[in-house]
């Protein structure tokens, strides 16, 4: 079943004993698509910005794997390129 950032996931053994194990939404490739999602979603520098204060915080307060903390934060900086780009040209 789904609690607010983890799947527990749980099962009886043949001796009738429930066991559970939780994982946090964190370490799924799912997570991280939808985190790059969100990320490529934003219109403008003001909104991304907003974004990565959200973000920042839940990197800085929950566990992630090295990589997927990587790549979302590859995916900030290429973002912050684009938008920046994208308004020198409007400019």
């Amino acid at each position: 079943y789904h609690l607010q950032h983890q799947v527990c996931i749980s099962y009886v053994t043949t001796k009738g004993i429930t066991c559970s194990s939780f994982f946090s939404y964190r370490i799924f490739e799912s997570w991280l698509k939808a985190v790059e999602s969100l990320i490529y979603h934003c219109h403008s520098l003001k909104e991304l910005y907003t974004l990565t204060r959200h973000i920042q915080y839940d990197l800085d307060y929950f566990p992630y794997l090295v990589e997927i903390s990587d790549a979302i934060a590859q995916a900030l900086e290429n973002r912050t390129c684009q938008l920046k780009l994208t308004a020198q040209k409007a400019a």
